[in-house]
């Protein structure tokens, strides 16, 4: 069901992006944060080896 939530944003993603800077707290802009540093290490294992 993730995809399918995040699939139809991807379309309009700066659109989005500008509402969502807007409107988001902090604590989900730090949930988002670590969304994309898992989302990265999880397609980048060595990653973590060149930082």
């Amino acid at each position: 069901s993730k995809r399918c939530w995040i699939r139809p944003k991807i379309f309009s993603v700066s659109g989005w992006l500008s509402f969502f800077w807007k409107h988001v707290d902090t604590t989900l802009i730090e949930v988002l944060q670590a969304l994309i540093y898992t989302t990265i290490m999880s397609f980048f294992p060595f990653f973590c080896l060149c930082v």
